[in-house]
């Protein structure tokens, strides 16, 4: 009988130690696990912002093509104002070239 409780008492030390050890591995699976969490919750912030950030970029890129399009398009006016100014300014001076002509022949017959 006092060896089946020597046995009994050595059984009970091995179920303890193993379940120490158990709540040890439990104990760092449980940080493990917290850790994988904290790191999976850093993505997707990461993530999220990433996703912002393009989402910032092209509407900025539309933006700039707005621009673009508009000031191509004020380049095009300018263009045309100045060909119009440019065949104005030509055709007086071939006005005031015919006219200052012929005020030299009149005057002076030549």
């Amino acid at each position: 009988a006092n060896q089946t409780v020597s046995g009994l008492n050595a059984d009970v030390k091995r179920l303890k130690s193993q379940q120490m050890s158990h709540e040890n591995e439990m104990g760092k699976a449980r940080l493990d696990a917290s850790r994988v969490r904290d790191a999976l919750i850093q993505v997707e912030s990461d993530r999220d912002i990433a996703i912002a950030d393009k989402k910032a970029a092209y509407l900025k890129i539309s933006e700039l093509k707005d621009l673009i399009e508009k000031s191509t398009l004020r380049s095009r006016e300018l263009q045309n104002e100045i060909g119009c100014i440019e065949k104005q300014y030509s055709e007086e001076k071939a006005m005031l070239e015919e006219k200052l002509q012929t005020a030299c022949t009149e005057t002076y017959g030549a």
